[in-house]
């Protein structure tokens, strides 16, 4: 349940369970109730081969009850408040199809492999392209983290060191402005 607060919303977390996360086990909607959604807007909006966006973002919260709120990278400049992060995955054109809760000091790159999985075991999509921003989707963590992920491609931003890289092995084209 939300409310308005002024400018501000707030996210009431009574000690039924409103968030659902993994590592809590906890939840907003009843799974039994979001599950089932999320697995029809799959299945309406997504299909083998589809690309799917993701990404997190947080906010700041006051309280001190709800189990997910964590102090946190503040995307938001509210630094020393609790936070959540909410992670979402949408259709290449934006429809929203799945939406999840982490708590406020959850590194966005630990996020993904949920993503992953929530796309294989819940949706049975097998062959999908991911993208996600240069913070969450590197190299490293495909091969550490997210392996084996046969049928799962990638898209995201390159670093400034590879973009130099790139640049001064003369692979990239100056664009005229």
């Amino acid at each position: 349940m939300n409310q308005a607060a002024g400018n501000r919303l707030v996210l009431l977390c009574p000690p039924v369970n409103l968030v659902w996360t993994r590592s809590l086990g906890t939840s907003c909607l009843p799974i039994a109730i979001l599950y089932p959604i999320e697995k029809a807007l799959a299945k309406r909006h997504l299909a083998e081969g589809a690309m799917v966006l993701y990404d997190l973002t947080s906010t700041y919260f006051e309280g001190r009850h709800c189990p997910l709120g964590q102090l946190g990278h503040p995307r938001d400049g509210n630094k020393g408040k609790l936070q959540v992060v909410f992670g979402l995955m949408t259709t290449a054109q934006g429809c929203p199809i799945a939406v999840e809760v982490y708590a406020g000091n959850t590194a966005d790159p630990k996020t993904v492999a949920d993503q992953v999985t929530k796309l294989r075991q819940r949706f049975g999509l097998q062959r999908v392209i991911l993208v996600g921003d240069r913070g969450m989707i590197t190299s490293a963590r495909i091969r550490e983290n997210l392996k084996p992920a046969p049928g799962i491609e990638w898209i995201t931003a390159l670093r400034a060191p590879a973009i130099k890289k790139l640049a001064s092995a003369g692979v990239l084209a100056t664009l005229a402005v």
